[in-house]
């Protein structure tokens, strides 16, 4: 009953199963009710009729109340305490065995349980009267709900009338006192059995109450507080926690818990000499909550996160936010890295660190070693030189994309961690399956958001300083292995950020080298002709910042290495090699080896060491991360087909008795070796966005064949079986069964194959002889299932595939200059660290590299510091970063300012249309009485008609109003502040919920005064013509107010006064 019932089903709706001891489920939210015995319906149910055992009570819960009678108990809670002081028919005996249970509860000494109690009033009877007095006595602090009724707004207006006086007199004074009772009466008058003094010395139990005025607060429905605030204030002033107080540790582990900021913040307002350390548990909690609100809190006032973070704590963090099946655990798991009871440590996270970002040099990740005997025992302590960088890393990690958002803003290098961030999530979005939709949903939104932020990021950094912007980019990171943040943003598939205006700069000056103007003729000639290199056809770049000019073997050497440069000398090696290959495969190809199959070969094997070359300098640790990286390229999977072809073939082609076999293989590598020469159309926007499309429905025609060599199959098997019932096994039958109707598919119906080839066929069976079958009736079923497999196939398969391949299409279409941007910069990357050399003369350059390594390795003794000489440009970098990200959060900010003001402006356009249909409403009362004065010669009714309008200084519900007779009403001037948008909006529903009453309060008055008016003469003999929004009869006036539309009541005023003077 009343609000038992509210906490009852809030309950169950918040209910779950937990799995006990032995299996048992039982209910995770645990809810004790405690009852009298004697007011309880049905009790005699809840009686063990068998005192041996344990009595399963078989109790039906029930809704209705009735007044002086026993109430069912409620369903929803989970356990009850009865309490039985004999008397039978009235709610008694319980209250003060609750009072004791709450005080043992709140006591935080022992036998106590020391959790925080209070004691809410929302309505009740003249129980709660008692059960208030009962906890104030035991010192529990009481929250009452004024504005929900009868013993809530009793005790709230004594209350109320002793704190206005000094806290030393709790009497009350006559005047109250009189109040009082006035106020029991109206409330329990038609419940209450007693006498009317009984009922008059409640007062005197509200005067005792009175005497704990400091434990009982008052929350106010209509104001502007909010319940849980004020049961954590009641709380505070129960410990005696003042902001002077020493480290109120308890309150500010409440504010925590029930995430109430402002509390929090008015705690940290106090003199509070906070030792270090003291809130490093709260910081933890508040990371493991995501409550990042709080999290700033305990940093800028408290917690130094340098000092807070260590390896130890890292390393607990780490175990505490990943459960048995996080993406976490997950992804390690799949390395066979840490199972379920696994603890995590920093050599886990760096191992996976490495495997998505393929590089990362951590020391202190690498140092926590998880076997005992490599442990170090200073490690735990070791502090992090950038705490942020940690901590971005964990949240990210660990999906907490709140709070990985707002410790972004904090790192390093903001550009950077933004795309580590998308190579994160894009490892755990492509490693979750399909069919868990929810978290790959998720993992794709993380990802979608930390590009967006990259993207935004190094705009702003591009529009501030675009060479600065350039070189962020192109910055090697320590952390990542020396790897750029470009080279990331490939691996993580981060397209956006590739195609940005920065990005494509620097892929530009990188596609060029020194190569600052030359045409594509020029530089094909100047590959076979160096003398070109010299003239004015081919101009470099200046040499540094002094802009010296390049010599000529540099000019040569700057030349040569440039990617265009190796594109197009390797475009025309290949040419080359196709040529040379097709004359081989289609003149020169014997048993003995002639000089062009042998210079192919040689080829071939220069191609080959290109490849192995290429695979090295991925930047992954290992071979495999090496060979995944490389094959994940579509044309890598054309160069490894063509050389395991070409080495098939070679074997084949030694032996005679394989000799043919030889010649198919390199017959069929001729095709591959044709297709990879697309790799170089990409650098044409035209085509480069065409071959991802070509390449992307290769996927989907496979996924077609899927589909249809099931019908192919079906088909062809049920046609033979008709055709040729009676035929021994032969392998060709293969050919027969699958070739035959798949060239039927595409037009080559060949119907001579659907008619029976004989007549009859005979075979002779043991028990009955020679049996014949006519197989012309056999034939006579094959056309129709032709008939219905040419039209699955033809009509509805292919044109599948086709909307399939139009979809493939129109996707590509859509993100064209991102996809040729993308596939731009891999082809960069590869001509970048390709020799100059192409093949086979980039056999001598790998030589002298090999040998330049070698000499490096062993010979040299005075290395290059480039880290020292790049150090101050790297602190510029840095400081530049940091201040385009100041930029960036100062836009951001101003952008949400700007979606602030519009919806203040709405909000003052809808306050401003009401207040003009307030208006609208007045002056259509004023033309009706008008009309009325008319009417009965001048006997116009005194009324006063108001409408209250919220004035600048109401900011809160104490605040005075501003009133309007029959007049405009005043202009409303809404505050800019943004804290207080919702307040408006109350304000706003509140002048609404005014105008809808005050217009109904108008009608009645109008409704009471035309009512006791004489009718008029001119009314008597009725008014045809008169508009409807005042008719006269036996049931008075009906007057309407709910379309503000003067014309009417201005009409009826001129036709009224028309009849009447006529």
């Amino acid at each position: 009953m009343g609000y038992m019932k509210v906490i009852g089903d809030t309950i169950n709706q918040g209910q779950y199963l937990i799995t006990g001891e032995g299996g048992k489920m039982t209910r995770g939210i645990r809810c004790l009710a405690i009852c009298s015995w004697g007011y309880i319906r049905n009790k005699e149910l809840l009686i063990n009729k068998d005192s041996k055992g344990f009595n399963h009570a078989s109790y039906k819960t029930s809704t209705i109340v009735r007044p002086h009678e026993p109430v069912s108990l409620n369903g929803d809670h989970t356990h009850f305490l009865l309490v039985d002081n004999g008397m039978r028919g009235t709610p008694t005996g319980a209250a003060e065995l609750r009072a004791k249970l709450e005080e043992r509860i709140a006591d935080p000494g022992v036998g106590g349980l020391g959790i925080p109690v209070i004691l809410l009033i929302l309505e009740g009877g003249l129980g709660v009267i008692v059960d208030v007095l009962h906890s104030l006595r035991r010192g529990i602090p009481v929250v009452v709900i004024r504005g929900t009724g009868r013993a809530a707004d009793i005790i709230a207006f004594a209350q109320c009338e002793v704190a206005k006086r000094s806290r030393q007199q709790p009497q009350f004074r006559s005047a109250t006192r009189k109040r009082l009772k006035q106020m029991l009466e109206e409330a329990y008058n038609k419940s209450h059995r007693g006498t009317q003094e009984e009922l008059h010395s409640y007062v005197d139990k509200l005067e005792e109450c009175m005497e704990f005025v400091d434990l009982i607060n008052v929350f106010d429905l209509n104001s502007e507080q909010e319940l849980d605030a004020v049961i954590l204030n009641a709380l505070m002033k129960e410990s005696g926690i003042t902001e002077d107080s020493l480290l109120p540790m308890e309150p500010l582990q409440l504010a925590l818990m029930w995430d109430r900021l402002d509390m929090a913040e008015k705690i940290f307002s106090g003199r509070h000499d906070w030792p270090p350390g003291c809130l490093d548990d709260m910081l933890t909690e508040t990371l493991l909550s995501n409550k990042v609100d709080f999290f700033n809190l305990l940093v800028l006032n408290v917690v130094f996160l340098k000092d807070y973070l260590n390896v130890r704590r890292l390393r607990l963090l780490y175990n505490l936010a990943s459960s048995a099946r996080s993406s976490l655990r997950r992804a390690m798991e799949r390395l066979g890295m840490a199972t379920d009871s696994t603890t995590i440590h920093l050599r886990h996270v760096d191992r996976l660190l490495t495997h998505i970002l393929r590089r990362h040099e951590m020391e202190l990740y690498d140092r926590d070693d998880p076997r005992p005997t490599h442990r170090d025992p200073k490690l735990d302590e070791m502090q992090f030189q950038e705490p942020w960088d940690e901590l971005f890393l964990w949240a990210v990690l660990n999906c907490r994309q709140l709070l990985a958002r707002h410790v972004w803003t904090r790192t390093s290098s903001p550009v950077t961690f933004a795309v580590i961030a998308t190579a994160i999530y894009r490892h755990y979005y492509d490693s979750t399956s399909s069919d868990n939709n929810h978290m790959r949903d998720m993992f794709e939104a993380h990802f979608v958001e930390f590009k967006k932020l990259s993207v935004e990021l190094i705009h702003v950094c591009y529009e501030r300083n675009s060479l600065q912007a350039v070189s962020l980019a192109e910055r090697r990171q320590e952390r990542l292995g020396d790897m750029s943040v470009t080279l990331l943003a490939m691996f993580a598939d981060n397209r956006a950020f590739l195609a940005t205006p920065c990005s494509y700069e620097s892929i530009t000056q990188t596609w060029m080298g020194a190569i600052r103007k030359a045409s594509s003729s020029v530089i094909c000639l100047a590959i076979f002709c160096p003398l070109l290199v010299w003239t004015r056809a081919v101009r470099f770049l200046p040499l540094g910042d002094s802009g010296g000019e390049l010599g000529p073997f540099q000019k040569l050497l700057a030349f040569y290495k440039a990617p265009f440069t190796k594109l197009i000398g390797n475009a025309i090696s290949y040419a080359a090699f196709l040529v040379l290959y097709t004359y081989m495969i289609l003149f020169d190809f014997r048993f003995e080896m002639q000089l062009t199959e042998k210079i192919v070969i040689f080829w071939i094997f220069t191609m080959c060491l290109d490849v192995l070359r290429q695979i090295t300098t991925y930047p992954s640790e290992t071979l495999q991360g090496k060979l995944a990286d490389w094959i994940a390229s579509i044309w890598n999977k054309f160069d490894f087909l063509t050389l395991l072809l070409a080495l098939l073939a070679f074997c084949l082609r030694m032996f005679t008795i394989t000799f043919p076999y030889g010649r198919i293989a390199y017959s069929l590598n001729t095709c591959i070796l044709y297709i990879r020469a697309f790799r170089f159309y990409h650098i044409v926007f035209k085509l480069g966005p065409k071959l991802v499309i070509l390449y992307r429905m290769i996927d989907e025609v496979f996924n077609f064949m899927l589909l249809l060599v099931v019908f192919i199959l079906g088909y062809g098997v049920a046609a033979q079986a008709l055709l040729y019932p009676v035929r021994p096994f032969y392998l060709y039958v293969f050919k027969d069964i699958f070739m035959v109707p798949y060239w039927q598919m595409y037009g080559e119906l060949q119907l001579e194959t659907t008619e029976a080839p004989e007549s009859e066929v005979c075979y002779d069976s043991s028990n009955s002889g020679q049996i014949c079958e006519d197989i012309t009736h056999y034939a006579q079923v094959v056309p129709p299932m032709l008939a219905i497999f040419l039209l699955i196939g033809n009509v509805m398969l292919l044109n599948l595939l086709i909307a399939v391949f139009t979809n493939v299409f129109e996707k590509v279409r859509e993100n064209s200059t991102e996809i040729w941007k993308y596939e731009m910069f891999r082809l960069v990357k590869e001509y970048e660290e390709k020799p100059g050399l192409a093949p086979p003369l980039i056999i001598l350059e790998l030589i002298w590299v090999a040998a330049k390594k070698t000499w490096k390795v062993c010979c040299r003794r005075r290395k290059e510091n480039l880290k020292l000489y790049l150090q101050r440009h790297l602190a510029n970098l840095a400081v530049f970063e940091r201040e385009c990200m100041a930029y960036f959060l100062q836009r951001e900010k101003e952008a949400r300012s700007n979606q602030t003001d519009e919806k203040l402006a709405r909000i003052e356009e809808r306050l401003a249309s009401m207040a003009m249909q307030g208006e609208n409403d007045l002056e259509r009362v004023e033309d009706i009485l008008m009309a009325v004065e008319r009417n009965h010669g001048g006997n116009r009714p005194h009324s006063r008609v108001t409408l209250a309008v919220p004035s600048d200084s109401d900011s809160d519900s104490e605040s005075p109003q501003a009133t309007t007779r029959g007049g405009a009403v005043p202009s409303l001037r809404l505050p800019s502040a943004h804290a207080r948008i919702g307040h408006l909006e109350r304000r706003l529903a509140n002048l609404s919920d005014e105008l809808s009453s005050q217009r109904v309060d108008t009608e009645r008055l109008l409704q009471r005064v035309l009512e006791r008016l004489p009718p008029p003469a001119a009314a008597q003999h009725g008014l045809n013509g008169a508009p409807a929004a005042a008719q006269h009869g036996s049931n008075g006036f009906a007057v309407g107010l709910a379309t503000p539309d003067r014309s009417r009541s201005r009409a009826l005023s001129r036709e009224n006064g028309g009849e009447e003077n006529g």
